[in-house]
Parts: structure tokens; sequence; C-alpha cells
């Protein structure tokens, strides 16, 4: 119920759509998600000094409407970078999200992406993009037309985030990135931190690397771990249980397939790959 409560909020506040008119839409009392926001799940007035509890029913007309997918929440990394990102736009939060690769964090990213288009970027770093490459990226990502030196792509970067309400910046991969585009990262940073949520999703102990390179006293490494640390999104390994829940999701139930599944897949992008082989060979 955390969950649906954090997406309701995150929908409001992304639409300006008021409580009222969200509940109208949906086809419930305005009350339900007052109680909801209020984390009140399980003593619910009912009339007559009765209480009842927020049902599953009500949770699921309420993601039906969102387009949220509720039986994917159940799946712990999902859920804890997902609530993340939301925290980040909502609240401006900046943030490192560090996972093995194959944890779901592209996965994960693009999600949140679909759920709330309006003003989230997201820009994924390849090995060969340079510092100005990575600006025109998110430039481009944002609908700006600009050409110059980096500092005239990063400052209509910062006068389109300040006309905004709700921007989010996702650097995918970002273990990737150039020293210089740390720099200009940083730059954005110190312009329109109150402007924007900015997030860092890097692979394979990506925090540590960053707080190594800061314990060195290297610009701007420094400077942008003191501003991204806290509050770190260290994702987890998969679990059995994230195995079967994924095969549920993709319809399959039977106990040695998933078995299988668990015992020959290290991470959910080979889960992934092999579910939709297991699915194409069904349909041959």
């Amino acid at each position: 119920m955390d969950r649906l409560k954090c997406a309701v909020v995150a929908y409001e506040k992304q639409t300006g759509i008021s409580q009222n008119d969200l509940a109208k839409a949906i086809g419930i009392s305005s009350s339900y998600l007052t109680h909801l926001k209020n984390s009140n799940y399980d003593a619910i007035p009912a009339g007559e000094g009765r209480t009842t509890t927020f049902s599953d029913a009500m949770a699921k007309k309420i993601s039906v409407y969102l387009k949220i997918d509720t039986e994917i929440w159940q799946i712990e990394n999902y859920a804890m970078m997902f609530n993340a990102l939301v925290e980040c736009k909502k609240h401006k939060e900046h943030r490192i999200i560090d996972g093995l690769k194959g944890s779901g964090k592209t996965f994960t990213a693009r999600m949140f992406k679909k759920q709330f288009p309006s003003e989230t970027y997201i820009v994924t770093a390849d090995d060969d993009m340079s510092p100005k490459a990575f600006l025109e990226e998110l430039a481009g990502q944002m609908g700006i037309t600009v050409s110059g030196s980096k500092r005239v792509i990063r400052k209509a970067i910062e006068a389109k985030i300040m006309s905004q309400k709700n921007t989010i910046i996702i650097v995918d991969e970002a273990e990737n990135l150039k020293a210089g585009s740390y720099g200009a990262i940083k730059a954005l940073y110190d312009s329109v931190m109150e402007y924007a949520g900015l997030v860092l999703i890097g692979a394979n102990n990506y925090g540590d690397w960053l707080r190594k390179q800061a314990g060195k006293n290297k610009t701007p490494f420094t400077q942008l771990y003191s501003r991204f640390s806290a509050n770190t999104v260290n994702l987890a390994t998969m679990t059995k249980a994230d195995v079967v829940m994924i095969c549920k999701l993709n319809g399959i139930v039977d106990r040695e397939t998933i078995l299988q599944f668990y015992n020959t897949c290290t991470d959910y992008r080979e889960l992934d790959r092999a579910v939709k082989r297991w699915l194409r060979d069904r349909e041959l």
C-alpha cells in the first residue's frame, strides 16, 4: 500500500489534478485517497462506529486507473528503485543507484519514464560519449535545439530546467561517463539543485568507485560525491521469490520450469531472455 500511496501522490503532483477530481475519475470516494495518503489502511470509518480495511479490490481499481502493474511491485529491486525515482522527482532529490549488471536498473528507469513521461529525461552514457556529446544528448532529450560550446549547451539546459516544475534527469550506465561529463553534471547541480532531481545509475559497485575517486581529492568527484551520496540505493541480487513472480507474470507456473530458471539464470537480464526463449519455443 505504501507504494500505491507514493504513486498517487506523484500522479497528483505530476498532473496537477486535485484529489477530488482524481477520485471522481477513478470512481471512488475522495476519502479513500485521504486514508491512503495518511497510511490509514486498516481502520477506515464505515459508519455506525464500524471500520473497514483498504481492500485489494479498491487498490486494484486505483492501480488500473494509474496504469500501475501491481504484481511487478513485488519484485524488491523494482519497488525500491521506482520509489527512489518518485522521491527524486517529487522532492528534487539527488541520488546514486548502484546494482550489478542485469539487476533491472534500465528496465525500471524506462518503466518510470513510461508512467511519468512529462519532464523525465533519460540519458544512457556510452563508452565513447564525450562530455559535449553527453550535454548534446541531454539537450536533445529535452527538445532543445542549440549549438556551440559545452557551456552554451549547459546554460540552455539550465534555462529549460528552471522553466519547468517537475524535472528529473536520469543518467543510466553512468559508469561509462568521462571525467568531463561529471564536471558538467556538477555544474548543472550547482545551478539547478532546487529545480530538478538528478539520478546517477551505475553498475558493479559504482557508488564505491565514486567514493574512491572522491577520496583521492579529484575534482569534480569530491564535490559530486558529497552532493549525491546521501541515501544511495543499493540493489540486491535476484532472489528465488523474484524468479517465481516474474515467471507468474509471464504465465509460467510449472515448478520444475521455474526451478530451472532459478538455477541457470544469474540476473534479471538472463532471466528475461530465458523466459522469452521459453515462450517462443511454446509458440512453435
